[in-house]
C-alpha cells in the first residue's frame, strides 16, 4: 500500500505500509524520520529515508527502473518538462550468506544453509523466508539484527541457481538470487546401526546421519586428533581412527546419536599409512598400515584400556575385521613372500591369548594394488562376516572364506562382477559389494550366498566415480562415495 505526494510534475510514492513497520517501537517519531519529503528549495523537492530502500522511477506507471546512484537525500527539479513517478521499495539484501558443504545423498545436497536480512525489511511482522516449499527459521538477535537459517537445504551437486523469497504481514515480498556451488563433504568409509549412518569424513570429522530423515550433524575430530579416517561401531560406542600422521584411536558413545560424549582417548597409535580399525565384543584392533598391528580391550561404555598386544605380519596391513564374538580378525596382509602363491590376502588371528597368534593366512588372486585405494585409510581388500562366512572384496573379485579357519571355498571373479572390488557388506546373507568399472563408474553389486553361482544383481551409481566404503542394514544401503560424499540408498527401490 503505498500514499501518493504530488508536486507539479512529479509523485513521489511512499510506502505507507513500511512507516507503520515502528509502530511498536519506543522511539517516538522514528517512523516520520524514516522517509520525508520537503521543499528545499524554490524549485526543488528533497526525499530523504534511511533503511533498506531503493528508489524506483517511473514515467508510465508501468515499467519501473531504479534509479543509478540514488542516495538519500534525493532532490528533482519542479520544473522538469515531463511527468515522473518515483517510489520507495524495500530490499531485503542477505547481507551475508553461509553456505558450507554438506553430505551429498542420492543426487541432492543437504546442506545447512544461512543468511542475514537488511535491519529494515526484517523489523516487520510475520517476517517468512523460504526456498521452494521449505521454510527457514528466523531468529532475531537483541541488536535487531535478523538472521535465516534451513537446517537441510537440497542441492544439486555442482552449480545451483538458488531463489530465496522474502515475505512480510504487509503483502511485501520480494526474492534474492544467489548462483551457489555445492561440494560435498569427502566421506571416506561408513558403518551403520538400524536408524544412524556414521561416516569418515578425514578431517571434518564424523557426520551422524538419521537415515530416516536425512538430517545429519558433524563432529568434529576429538582433540588432538585432527581427523577421522576409519570408524567401527560395537554397539552404543563408535571407535574412530586417525591415521594421517599423527595417528590416535578415540571412542565415542553414541548411545544418544544427537548427543555424542566421548568416552576414551584419542591415545597415540604407532599406526601408517593405509591403516584401518575394527572393534567387537570388548577388543579393538588397528591394523597398523606398514607399522605394527595393535590389539587392546575396552569396557562396555568404550573406555580403553593399556593392555596392548601389537605384531607384525607383513610388509603392510592395510585394514581388518573382528568377528562378532571378538575372537579371531581377519586382516588384509601384505605377505612377507607368497602364500597360495599370492604376496596380497588375509591372515587369520587369535585374539584371545597373548602374544596373539596366526591361525591361517590365504593368499587371494588379484588382491593388492588395485581400482580404488585411497590413502590412509582405503585400501581394496576389504572383509564382512556373517556367521560361518567371510567375503573379502578386493582386485580380483570377491572371494568367500570359511570364518573358522581362513580356508578359501569360493571366488566370484571381477570378469563375472564386471569391476573391480572395493568394499562389502552382508546383511541376510546379501552381500553388497562396491567397486569401480573400467569406465570409471562406481558400481554395486547385491549377491545371495547362498547360491553364489546366481548372477549377482549389479547397478552403476549415479554422479560416483571413487566409492570406497558401503554399510547396510534392513532398509537402507549407505554408500560413503569420497569426492561424492553420502549416498543413500533405500532397499525397497533396489
Amino acid at each position: 500500500m503505498t500514499a501518493p505526494f504530488q508536486t507539479r510534475q512529479h509523485w513521489f510514492y511512499l510506502p505507507l505500509s513500511i512507516l507503520g513497520v515502528y509502530s511498536s517501537f519506543p522511539t517516538e517519531g522514528m517512523a516520520q524520520d524514516l522517509i520525508s519529503l520537503e521543499q528545499s528549495a524554490e524549485d526543488e523537492i528533497t526525499l530523504r529515508w534511511s533503511g533498506g530502500f531503493s528508489l524506483f522511477s517511473s514515467s508510465d506507471l508501468s515499467t519501473w527502473n531504479e534509479v543509478a546512484g540514488a542516495t538519500s537525500p534525493f532532490s528533482v527539479s519542479t520544473k522538469a518538462a515531463s511527468s515522473e513517478f518515483y517510489q520507495l521499495l524495500l530490499t531485503p539484501a542477505a547481507t551475508s550468506l553461509d553456505i558450507p558443504t554438506g553430505i551429498y545423498t542420492a543426487g541432492t545436497g543437504q546442506i545447512p544453509l544461512a543468511g542475514t536480512l537488511s535491519p529494515t525489511f526484517s523489523r516487520t511482522e510475520g517476517l517468512s523466508v523460504r526456498v521452494g516449499t521449505q521454510e527457514a527459521e528466523i531468529i532475531r538477535g537483541e541488536d535487531g539484527s535478523v538472521q535465516f537459517r534451513f537446517e537441510n537445504l537440497p542441492l544439486a551437486l555442482g552449480s545451483n541457481s538458488l531463489t530465496v523469497e522474502v515475505s512480510n504481514a504487509t503483502g511485501t515480498v520480494e526474492t534474492l538470487d544467489f548462483d551457489v556451488t555445492f561440494d560435498p563433504i569427502v566421506a571416506n568409509n561408513v558403518v551403520t546401526d538400524e536408524q544412524y549412518a556414521y561416516a569418515a569424513l578425514g578431517g571434518e570429522g564424523i557426520a551422524i546421519m538419521d537415515l530416516q530423515t536425512r538430517n545429519y550433524t558433524v563432529l568434529a575430530p576429538p582433540s588432538p586428533s585432527d581427523s577421522v579416517d576409519d570408524i567401527s561401531l560395537d554397539g552404543d560406542v563408535l571407535f574412530t581412527m586417525d591415521a594421517t600422521g599423527s595417528d590416535f584411536l578415540s571412542s565415542i558413545n553414541v548411545a544418544d546419536p544427537l548427543s555424542p560424549t566421548l568416552a576414551s582417548g584419542p591415545v597415540a597409535l604407532t599406526a601408517d599409512v593405509f591403516s584401518g580399525v575394527s572393534a567387537a565384543n570388548g577388543r579393538v584392533v588397528v591394523s597398523g598400515g606398514t607399522s605394527l598391528l595393535t590389539s587392546r580391550s575396552y569396557s562396555p561404555t568404550g573406555v580403553l584400556a593399556n593392555d596392548v598386544a601389537s605384531m607384525d605380519l607383513g610388509i603392510g596391513q592395510p585394514d581388518v575385521l573382528i568377528a562378532p564374538d571378538g575372537e579371531l580378525a581377519y586382516v588384509s596382509t601384505d605377505f612377507f613372500g607368497t602364500f597360495n602363491g599370492q604376496t596380497f590376502g588375509i591372515t587369520t588371528l587369535d585374539l584371545t591369548n597373548s602374544p596373539l597368534n596366526i591361525v591361517s593366512r590365504t593368499g587371494l588372486v588379484g588382491a593388492g594394488f588395485s581400482a580404488g585405494f585411497q590413502a590412509p585409510a582405503n585400501f581394496p581388500i576389504e572383509s564382512a562376516i556373517s556367521g560361518a562366512t567371510l567375503v573379502v572384496a578386493h582386485g580380483g573379485g570377491l572371494s568367500i572364506l570359511n570364518a573358522a579357519d581362513g580356508a578359501l571355498q569360493n571366488t566370484i571373479p571381477a570378469a563375472a562382477l564386471g569391476f573391480s572390488a572395493v568394499n562389502v557388506d552382508i546383511v541376510d546373507q546379501i552381500a553388497f559389494v562396491i567397486g569401480l568399472a573400467p569406465s570409471g563408474s562406481s558400481m554395486l553389486a547385491q549377491i545371495d550366498l547362498t547360491n553364489p553361482s546366481t548372477p549377482p544383481a549389479i547397478q552403476t551409481l549415479s554422479g560416483v566415480t571413487s566409492a570406497t566404503g558401503v554399510d547396510a542394514n534392513d532398509d537402507f544401503i549407505v554408500i560413503a562415495a569420497n569426492a561424492n560424499g553420502l549416498q543413500v540408498i533405500e532397499r525397497s527401490s533396489e
